[in-house]
C-alpha cells in the first residue's frame, strides 16, 4: 500500500496498482448478510447456518492468505486463538469419543478459527476497519424496525417470513419485561440480538465520527442503544452502561496522563474492598445489582456456584458438551460465556479463549499511535472489545452471534502492524473514501522489483483501472530499485 499525494512538481496522483479506492468492503457485506439471515441449509445429516456455510466455503483460503504473509506478520493472539480452537477439539474428543466428537469439533473450529480469520483477513486497514464499522451499524439500524415491531407484537416478522419457505431459526417466547416484549429478531435468543447492537457502541462513537460529537453522531449513538433496548437484556444493557461509562470517563479526564492505568487501579481497588468488606463475592454483588430481574441474578449466582463446582470436578479437560451436574430444579442454560468455556473445555480452554483478547488489548494499548485518527479508532475499538468481554460473563454467546464475536477479535489485529507518522496530518483529518481527502500510512516496505505505483494524471483518476494504460513520458512506473547482477 502506498501514499496517495501529488508526485513531483506536475499534476499526478500515485496509485498502488490492485488497491481498490475505497477498500471494497463488498466480502464483508456478504458476511453480514450470511450472519444476520436466519436460515438454515439441510446438506445431508448436517444443519448449516448461513454463516456456518460461508465459513466453510471461506476456511482454507482465509488460512492460506494468513499463513502465505498476505495479511502482515504472524502475531501471538493468531496462536493464541488457534491454540483455543484445538484444545476444545481435544476437550470434546476425550469427553465423547472421536466418532461422536467430529461433528462438533468440526463446528466449533470453523466457527472459532474461521470467525477470526473474517475479521484477521478481510480488515486490513483503516479503510477496511471504518467500512466494518459502519456495515455493522447499517446492520443495526435494519434491523431496529423490526425489533420495535416485535417488543409490542411479541413476533418476529423476519423469522416469520422465512420460515414459510426455508428451515428458520426457532421461535421462542419469554414474559414481557417493563413492559415490553422482547425482541429476537433474527436470531436464536433476545440476548444475542442484544449483544450484537451493544458491542459496537464505542466505535459507532470514535470510529465513524472520531473528531467531535455533532448532532449526526450523536444520532448514530441514540439509535445503537434504541436498537440494543428492544432486546430488553441485562447483557445489552450491561454492556452500553459500560461503555458510555468509558466514554464519559474519557470525556472527564482527557487531560490526565496515564489515565486509562488509573482507571484499572480503581477497578481493582473497588474490587478487592468489595471482597473485603461484604460477606458475599464481588461476582455476587455485581449481579445482583446490574440485572433488570432480581430473580435471575439470584439463578445467575446458583449457575455460577455450581458451574464452578463442575468446573473443580474436571479442571483439564472440561465436560465437553455433557450435561452438567445441579440441582435438579436448575434450568441447563448456562449465562456466562467465560463459565461455560471452563465447564466445556477445562481450565486450559478458558485460559486460552480469555487470554487471546487480553493478550491482543495489551498489545493494543503500548502501541505508539501519534495521529488523531488512529488513536481514536483503537480508543473505540478496545471499549467496544472490552465492555463485551465483561458482559460475557452474565450471559452466553453462540452460532452467528458466536462468529460475530470471534470476528470482532479479529478485526482490531491489523493495528498491530500499522505505523502511523507523527507528521502526516492528511491521515489524521479523514478517512479515505469520506470525501475529505487523506493519506495513508504504510504497513512495511516495498520489496525489490516490486511495482509500487503508477502515476496517473489527475483528470485521468475517474478511468483509473487495475490495468491502465501503457505509461508514457508524462507517467512511468515507480519501481524499487533493482540490483543489477554482473555488472
Amino acid at each position: 500500500m502506498v501514499d496517495s499525494a501529488l508526485s513531483g512538481g506536475g499534476q499526478f496522483r500515485r496509485i498502488a496498482i490492485g488497491d481498490s479506492p475505497a477498500g471494497k468492503p463488498v466480502m464483508l457485506v456478504i458476511v453480514f448478510i450470511c450472519l444476520l439471515v436466519p436460515v438454515i441449509l439441510s446438506v445431508g445429516a448436517l444443519n448449516l447456518h448461513l454463516s456456518r456455510a460461508l465459513l466453510l466455503l471461506m476456511f482454507f483460503p482465509m488460512l492460506f492468505s494468513w499463513a502465505s504473509g498476505k495479511t502482515g506478520p504472524v502475531h501471538m493472539v493468531d496462536f493464541a486463538v488457534f491454540a483455543a480452537a484445538l484444545w476444545s477439539a481435544l476437550a470434546l474428543i476425550v469427553a465423547h469419543g472421536f466418532s461422536n466428537a467430529i461433528e462438533p469439533v468440526g463446528y466449533q473450529i470453523v466457527e472459532t478459527v474461521g470467525g477470526y480469520m473474517v475479521g484477521r483477513v478481510l480488515i486490513r486497514s483503516p479503510e477496511t476497519f471504518r467500512s466494518f464499522v459502519k456495515i455493522n451499524f447499517i446492520a443495526i439500524m435494519i434491523l431496529m424496525p423490526f425489533a420495535i415491531i416485535e417488543t409490542q407484537t411479541g413476533e418476529p416478522p423476519i423469522i416469520h417470513f422465512f420460515s414459510n419457505f426455508v428451515n428458520s431459526t426457532k421461535i421462542i417466547t419469554y414474559e414481557a419485561r417493563l413492559g415490553l416484549e422482547r425482541a429476537q429478531v433474527v436470531f436464536p435468543h433476545p440476548i444475542l440480538y442484544g449483544v450484537f447492537c451493544a458491542a459496537p457502541l464505542g466505535m459507532v462513537i470514535y470510529v465513524l465520527n472520531f473528531r467531535a460529537a455533532t448532532p449526526v453522531s450523536i444520532l448514530r449513538a441514540f439509535g445503537v442503544v434504541v436498537a440494543a433496548f428492544c432486546s430488553v437484556s441485562t447483557g445489552a444493557i450491561m454492556i452500553l452502561s459500560l461503555q458510555y461509562l468509558f466514554v464519559l470517563y474519557d470525556h472527564v479526564t482527557r487531560q490526565v496522563k496515564s489515565r486509562w492505568l488509573l482507571l484499572l487501579a480503581a477497578f481493582v481497588f473497588v474490587y478487592v474492598a468489595i471482597d473485603l468488606a461484604s460477606n458475599r463475592t464481588p461476582f455476587h454483588v455485581f449481579v445482583s445489582y446490574l440485572t433488570l430481574n432480581q430473580g435471575t441474578s439470584y439463578t445467575r449466582i446458583l449457575i455460577f456456584d455450581y458451574g464452578i463446582q463442575n468446573v473443580w470436578a474436571n479442571p483439564i479437560f472440561g465436560l465437553g458438551q455433557k450435561d452438567w451436574v445441579r440441582p435438579f430444579w436448575l434450568r441447563p442454560s448456562v449465562d456466562n460465556f467465560w463459565l461455560l468455556m471452563a465447564m466445556r473445555y477445562g481450565i486450559p480452554g478458558f485460559l486460552l479463549f480469555i487470554g487471546s483478547f487480553i493478550l491482543l488489548i495489551i498489545q493494543l494499548a503500548f502501541r505508539p499511535f501519534k495521529t488523531e485518527r488512529m488513536l481514536s479508532y483503537r480508543k473505540g475499538y478496545l471499549i467496544s472489545l472490552i465492555g463485551l468481554m465483561f458482559a460475557l460473563a452474565t450471559v452466553h454467546i453462540w452460532l452467528s452471534a458466536y462468529v460475530w464475536f470471534m470476528m470482532m477479535l479479529g478485526a482490531g489485529v491489523w493495528m498491530l502492524d500499522y505505523s502511523d507518522d507523527a507528521g502526516d496530518q492528511a491521515g489524521d483529518a479523514a478517512p479515505a473514501g469520506d470525501g475529505r481527502g487523506g493519506q495513508r500510512a504504510r504497513f512495511g516496505k516495498a520489496q525489490a522489483d516490486e511495482p509500487v505505483a503508477v502515476a496517473v494524471p489527475t483528470s485521468d483518476i475517474s478511468r483509473y483501472t487495475r490495468f491502465p494504460a501503457k505509461p508514457g513520458a508524462e507517467a512511468r512506473a515507480v519501481r524499487a530499485p533493482h540490483p543489477r547482477k554482473g555488472r
